[in-house]
């Protein structure tokens, strides 16, 4: 099959998915929404914000020696493009993942989104490279790629991605393309809620060596996690073995707030320049970044750079309390449908998994129960789901008919 050429060529669902998806609450305020990947509101405290601010004050009036007037106003004014808080991110991403990185290799960003988008205008050749993308596929990603001029080619649901991307390096190269990347969500995905085990994230970075190819590993979603087990992250393997394929997207919008709009691109693999000299990828997603948004809010950057330095640069701990908390939203969702599903689910006529960690649950219908129907229960139960329709890379396909379902919200 040929790569999908998607300069703005979305299908009118998709560039009207994303949106939905961050306006539904907004939208329809007195539903019962199952639809965006939103923090339970007792869980957010903007309140809090204001000591954290605090905290980062005194930490930079010990470590760097300004005045407390300084530290304010510099919060003011514009800022490094490439963001004040890099050092206490490496810290965290120390303490919390195990993989060490320098401050110049992070370049932090206005929410996940702009990450991504810098990495696809910095990395890809627009006439001859594809980025690979597992269907269904965060429409984040597939919305960035339209607009980046970005090719990409869909990975399908049931295929192993370390299988497909030797057979998508060969049909590429019959087609004078060549597979630049591959992203990924390894850790409890949106849409599918699914992770990658530690075989197959061996497997996937063994093939990216031998086929010379990046992997962009987007993790929002690790913190909240139902399981005692971690596994560690691709960049985290890929650091043991001096591989260095990976570049890793990072966001504090589930462990924390997405009002902040904090996120972050660990780029700290090395490119030749058409001087030879070599420098970080960083430092070109930083000079894109100077003319997408200039810069990430001081302010906003200083409430998270408070937080981690209070907390000793680890979540761990409050992310394990947040864990708790939508695990026990997650079994509560699975007890409601099994005891108002329990006929169908035997008939075969509807399913769900159960995942360990993350916001996404997919719940599988039969064609029995199409989307017409699905949506016609927005009025009289005022209850949201959203098809799998945005997600889908090659459109909606005859044989699938599912609805993504948020676990920590219930009716």
């Amino acid at each position: 099959m040929e790569p999908i050429r998607s300069t703005f060529g979305l299908r009118p669902g998709q560039m009207e998915g994303l949106n939905f998806l961050n306006e539904a609450t907004y939208r329809y305020p007195g539903a019962v929404s199952f639809v965006a990947g939103r923090p339970a509101d007792r869980l957010v405290s903007v309140r809090a914000c204001y000591s954290w601010l605090s905290e980062l004050s005194k930490y930079w009036r010990t470590k760097n020696k300004i005045e407390n007037g300084a530290f304010w106003h510099e919060l003011g004014q514009y800022s490094a493009t490439a963001g004040i808080i890099c050092e206490i991110l490496a810290k965290h991403l120390e303490c919390d993942e195990g993989f060490r990185v320098s401050a110049d290799s992070i370049v932090v960003t206005n929410g996940c989104q702009e990450a991504m988008f810098l990495t696809l205008l910095a990395l890809f050749d627009r006439d001859r490279d594809v980025l690979l993308v597992q269907d269904p596929a965060y429409v984040g990603i597939t919305g960035s790629a339209a607009i980046a001029g970005v090719s990409i080619w869909p990975i399908p649901e049931d295929e192993e991605v370390s299988a497909f991307l030797d057979f998508a390096v060969d049909q590429a190269a019959k087609r004078n393309r060549r597979i630049r990347a591959i992203y990924l969500v390894p850790d409890h995905s949106n849409p599918t809620g699914s992770s990658l085990s530690e075989s197959q994230r061996s497997a996937l970075l063994e093939r990216a060596y031998r086929h010379h190819v990046y992997v962009i590993e987007d993790n929002p979603y690790r913190s909240i996690c139902f399981s005692t087990e971690r596994i560690p992250t691709l960049k985290l393997l890929d650091q043991a073995v001096g591989g260095n394929r990976v570049i890793y997207l990072g966001s504090f919008s589930k462990c924390l707030m997405p009002g902040l709009r904090i996120g972050y691109v660990v780029a700290d693999l090395l490119r030749h320049q058409a001087t030879g000299k070599a420098e970080l990828l960083a430092n070109e997603l930083g000079r894109i970044k100077s003319f997408v948004s200039l810069t990430t809010s001081p302010v906003l950057q200083a409430m998270v750079g408070g937080l981690l330095v209070k907390a000793g640069f680890s979540l761990s701990t409050s992310n394990e309390k947040r864990s708790a908390f939508y695990r026990e939203r997650r079994d509560t969702m699975l007890e409601a449908l099994e005891k108002a599903f329990r006929r169908e689910a035997r008939e075969g006529a509807i399913s769900w998994s159960r995942p360990e960690g993350g916001f996404f649950r997919p719940n599988a219908r039969s064609s029995e129960f199409p989307y017409e129907r699905r949506a016609g229960m927005r009025q009289p139960f005022s209850c949201h789901c959203v098809p799998d329709g945005p997600f889908l890379v090659v459109g909606i396909s005859p044989k699938r008919n599912s609805a993504l379902i948020q676990q920590y919200r219930t009716c």
